[in-house]
């Protein structure tokens, strides 16, 4: 069915493709892999060694990167969080993935 969806998706979008065939959506978009890691690249350092815990505000901050799916294609959220607080300290939405989304929210967060 995903090969299927897949050949089909640009003339007739996935959802209505889906209303139609036994298959919710959100399955097949959780069999659609976005990200096959390269397991021989070099990674950055973890900084924190995964200890992420802060006894004061704007010690530490993490920062995500998701999207979400809509009527209209993808939309793309970038956050930025203050762990000692967990508030959300800078943000942006965007219809494409480019590294300045990124680079606006943790502007925001400065």
């Amino acid at each position: 069915m995903v090969r299927f969806i897949d050949a089909h998706r640009t003339t007739f979008g996935v959802e209505p493709i889906c209303a139609v065939l036994p298959i919710a959506p959100s399955l097949y978009y959780e069999l659609k892999v976005t990200t096959i890691p390269d397991t021989l690249a070099s990674r950055p350092p973890d900084l924190v060694t995964r200890q992420f815990t802060a006894v004061r505000p704007n010690q530490l901050w993490v920062a995500d990167l998701t999207y979400v799916v809509s009527w209209r294609g993808f939309v793309y959220v970038a956050f930025v969080v203050d762990v000692f607080s967990r508030r959300i300290v800078g943000w942006r939405v965007s219809t494409s993935l480019r590294s300045d989304l990124a680079l606006d929210a943790l502007e925001q967060a400065l």
